[in-house]
Parts: structure tokens; sequence; C-alpha cells
């Protein structure tokens, strides 16, 4: 099982030499679990978890209860994939052998020379022969996914069709305001005192502008925006995009009117309403159907995934030796 299990760092250019470095705890019993009789081992479980909490992120803390989980997911993980071979088995599926030739390939690929390719496999009591044994349990694996899982999870025009009809709320364009800025900069770490200057400067703008300014003289100005001298940048907001007392003073004034002074970390910002748009449902003609496939494909293909394998574990002889 250990070298079944350096096919993964083979694949990726990666080698195990001696010893699996892990977080998991030393005293986990050598075979920790049985899929119909067939062991998984301590090395094997050591290296998914490793997958999954690589060793370069050891120098950060983590936390015991999340090591118990990824543990958890590791290990269920390592069952899964045995139930599922052993199902191809039963199945009498056959390999194909011409997978298993490209990712020879791609293996041999990562190597600068046959013989250093060698070396590794010596080096790791591995043979030729083996590695394609584990090749072909990979493809066959692959393969049963593809005919239980994948095949039985397509969605066609029908389904996507019927999906947006249930669900138009999701493919609605939010109201938005398009707006012209002024910006009157202050230094984020300025004092309180240059902080309330910069409030003072922007609501008198504003007060020149209430009492006829032209907002486009005044951006040109006073603005500190590098767009100062084209009048302002234009920008796009949609409602539900912003904080609740922010948007209120975007939304609430008319088209042509100026928002009162609005505070970031760059200073205050005054906002001319230039244009609103309410919100609009999108017609299924407009929307991306390829990603919504894309999307209820995955949401289809986990719910198959999980149904399937539960119903493999129960049928199957699963005995796991360590405890959560």
């Amino acid at each position: 099982m250990k070298k079944v299990f350096l096919l993964l760092y083979l694949l990726l250019g990666v080698f195990s030499w001696g010893d699996v470095e892990t977080l998991l705890a030393n005293d986990i019993p050598e075979i920790v679990a049985r899929v119909n009789g067939t062991p998984i081992t301590s090395w094997a479980l050591k290296e998914e978890f490793n997958r999954r909490i690589p060793l370069a992120g050891y120098h950060v803390t983590v936390n015991p209860e999340r090591i118990k989980q990824v543990q958890r997911e590791a290990l269920e993980y390592l069952i899964h994939q045995e139930l599922i071979y052993q199902e191809a088995l039963r199945q009498g599926m056959i390999v194909d052998q011409s997978k298993v030739n490209e990712k020879w390939q791609e293996i041999l690929s990562r190597f600068p020379s046959p013989q250093r390719f060698k070396e590794v496999l010596q080096h790791n009591q591995l043979t030729e022969e083996v590695l394609r044994k584990m090749l072909e349990k990979q493809a066959l694996t692959e393969t049963m996914i593809d005919q239980e899982i994948n095949a039985k999870a397509t969605v066609s025009d029908q389904d996507l069709l019927r999906y947006y009809e249930e669900n138009k709320e999701k493919f609605v364009i939010p109201e938005r305001v398009k707006v012209r800025q002024l910006l009157v900069k202050v230094d984020p770490g300025g004092s309180q005192k240059e902080w309330e200057e910069g409030r003072r400067k922007a609501e008198n703008i504003r007060v020149e502008f209430l009492q006829g300014g032209d907002f486009l003289s005044l951006v040109r100005k006073y603005s500190d925006s590098p767009q100062k001298e084209q009048g302002g940048e234009v920008t796009y907001f949609h409602r539900g995009s912003l904080e609740a007392a922010v948007e209120k003073e975007l939304f609430s004034p008319k088209v042509g009117e100026v928002s009162r002074p609005i505070q970031s970390i760059y200073g205050f910002h005054l906002f001319r309403i230039e244009e609103k748009k309410p919100a609009e449902q999108r017609s299924f003609t407009e929307i991306n159907q390829e990603k919504l496939r894309k999307e209820l494909f995955e949401v289809r293909r986990e719910k198959r995934y999980r149904e399937w394998v539960e119903m493999l574990r129960q049928r199957a002889s699963v005995e796991v030796y360590i405890s959560d």
C-alpha cells in the first residue's frame, strides 16, 4: 500500500525518501482500516493527510480539531477509493491501456533521464511492473467514476430551463446607480483635526453645488482624484454591494443631485448621481448557460458521488481501527 501512494508523488515530481513527516499522532496503528479485507496503512493515511495539509504549512499552528477533521477526511477518501476500485473489479471492468500509457509517459517526462527514473523506483523498492499495476488501478478507478458518476450527472438544456424558471430571483440584475466622483483626499494616518478639516471642505463644496455651482467645474477645481481633469471618475454601484449607510447615501438622491460627504480610507467623497437603473430580470437567453451547466453538474456530481459511495459502503465490510 505504501507504494501505491508514491504514485501521487511521482506524478507531481516529488519523491518520498524514508519516513513520512506528519502532524498526525505517532501511535496510529500500522493498519488503520480494512475494506473487504484489503488493508489501508498508516503510511497511506499520512501521505493523504500531507496532501491536504502540506508540510510547507507547518510553520503555522494547526488547531487540533482541524487535524482530526483532516484525518477523518483523508481516511474516508482512501476508503472510498478502495471501494470504487473493488466495484470496478466486481463489474469486470477492463483497463484502458491507452490511459495507462499516457500516464506512464507523463511520469517519465518528469525525470531528466530514464536512469534517474529507475533510481527513484529502486530507492522506493518499486519495479516498473508494480508501477504499471498502480497506474492500471488508477485508470480503473477513474473509468468507474466516469461511468457511475459523471455520465449520470449530465445537465440537459431542459434541466437548465427548468432551474431558471424555478429560481428566477437568482438571475436578477440588482438596482444600480451611475455616479461621478469628487474626492477630498485626507492622509489615512492624519490627525483627527485633519480629518475634520477634510469633512468641512467636502461639505462646503457641496454647499457651492447646492447654490448653483457646476459639478464638473467643482471637480476640476477641488478634487484630488487623478481623473479630475476629465470631470471625475464615473462608477457604477449595485444595490447590495455596499454598506447600508453608504448605499443609502447613493441611492436616495435623485438623478442630478449630489450625495452628502461619504468617508473612506482615502478621505471624503461627493457623488453626483448620473443615472439610475431599476432591477432587471434577465431572460433565459441572457444568462451564462454554460456556467450554469457546470455549476449544476458539480452539484449533481457531488450528490451522486455521496449516494453511490454510501451504497457501496453499506454492501461492503469496512473496519476502521482508529478513533476520531
